[in-house]
């Protein structure tokens, strides 16, 4: 199992400032919201309740019990729940169906092996007029092309846009931690010495092969990692497709 402890919160850099950018929205979104693969909840706690409306409650779903109990036992906040959900999955349990007013998904959904099937289940959950934002690594498909996904389904798009992507180099010697969580889990019946040479090896070479350059920033500089692509969507349950 992934270990919630070793969940880097690198991954989350650049969410804040979509939240900047989408912030008179989200202020004003109440009701009952959803965060689609919420990891150890850290997000959720820390950035999403405060800049919902206060009224608004969120269900932190994640397809890992290991990450959603981690996520139970370090909060105590009224206005945050949680469930095992497996947003891909063929057979989503029609009980949910309607159930939530805003969706939110932040480097998830770019895992599920079929995309559309995860958004056509999004689209199941929420109710007529709902919303989600999601962040997602471009490898999923092309804006465009996710955008005429979308509409398929039933959605109105309100934004559809690729973006580029910087760390700081700081936080890229923080993700093969992160990054290691997740494939040692599958390495149980390795010897322990040679699951340490494997982290050591690919700790070396991720670091490797990243580049570096200088950028000024606050009349100083900052050194930064790769440039990614990354594909941010806001979109609406169309009423009339209800």
């Amino acid at each position: 199992m992934v270990d919630p402890s070793k969940y880097n919160n690198s991954m989350y850099f650049y969410i804040p400032y979509i939240f900047e950018e989408f912030e008179e929205e989200i202020m004003n979104m109440a009701g009952k919201c959803m965060d689609i693969g919420c990891g150890p909840g850290y997000l959720t706690r820390y950035i999403l309740l405060s800049a919902l409306d206060p009224k608004a409650v969120v269900v932190s779903m994640d397809i890992s019990e290991n990450m959603i109990g981690h996520a139970k036992e370090y909060s105590d906040e009224e206005r945050f729940r949680f469930k095992v959900l497996d947003i891909g999955t063929k057979h989503i349990p029609e009980k949910y169906f309607d159930e939530y007013d805003h969706a939110f998904s932040f480097h998830v959904l770019q895992w599920c092996p079929d995309i559309r099937q995860a958004f056509e289940n999004i689209y199941r959950l929420l109710r007529s007029g709902g919303t989600i934002l999601a962040l997602m690594f471009d490898w999923v498909k092309p804006h465009k092309e996710l955008k005429t996904l979308l509409k398929s389904i039933g959605f109105n798009v309100l934004h559809c846009s690729q973006r580029k992507r910087s760390i700081t180099s700081e936080d890229a010697h923080k993700l093969p931690q992160m990054l290691l969580s997740f494939v040692t889990q599958f390495l149980g019946n390795m010897p322990q010495v040679l699951v340490e040479q494997f982290k050591d090896e690919f700790t070396e070479e991720y670091m490797r092969r990243r580049f570096y350059y200088r950028q000024t920033y606050k009349k100083g500089e900052r050194i930064l990692s790769d440039i990614d692509e990354i594909l941010v969507v806001y979109t609406q349950k169309d009423n009339n497709n209800v």
